[in-house]
């Protein structure tokens, strides 16, 4: 590639830098996500962030790129090529999978999100995010919700967390 490696656009890291709410995805795993986040200045950024960030897991694999990934092996890829653990806060994925395989022209499978995954330091949180009619893809209203509903109970699971130790 040339250049080797590109500048992040400083207005993009003093967002990333300043924001409440960071959401990485949906998006091809490897050619939309990743490369972003490879950008010099971008994963800085988002370590010296405060915000909540966000990671939606696809609701399907891409063929050819995700064969057999579950949500735990998507954050996995991010964890490896940034080179740390706490990449995000929580880890947003599907929890209407279907009863019967995805038509075979899709060339794709659910993406499962095993409770017993590696998540690093982030937490899973299940939500129905499909598309009724397009069922390897997010219905967006639905992935708002959810997005949000994460966002404004972080603070709540905190809460309810020291509320509780000895």
């Amino acid at each position: 590639l040339d250049p080797r490696e590109v500048e992040g656009n400083p207005l993009a890291i003093a967002a990333i830098r300043n924001a409440d709410l960071i959401v990485l995805g949906p998006g091809s795993l490897y050619t939309s996500i990743l490369p972003n986040l490879l950008v010099r200045g971008i994963n800085r950024a988002l370590q010296e962030s405060n915000g909540y960030t966000v990671f939606i897991s696809n609701v399907a694999t891409q063929h050819g790129e995700t064969n057999g990934y579950d949500a735990a092996e998507h954050l996995a890829v991010l964890r490896r090529h940034l080179g740390r653990d706490d990449v995000c806060d929580a880890v947003l994925a599907n929890s209407n999978l279907p009863s019967g395989p995805l038509p075979a022209e899709w060339n794709s499978q659910p993406v499962i999100a095993p409770g017993d995954g590696n998540y690093g330091t982030a937490r899973l949180v299940l939500a129905d995010l499909v598309d009724p009619e397009k069922r390897y893809r997010h219905d967006t209203d639905r992935l708002a919700a959810a997005v949000m509903r994460a966002y404004y109970e972080r603070d709540l699971r905190a809460q309810v967390s020291v509320a509780f130790k000895d």
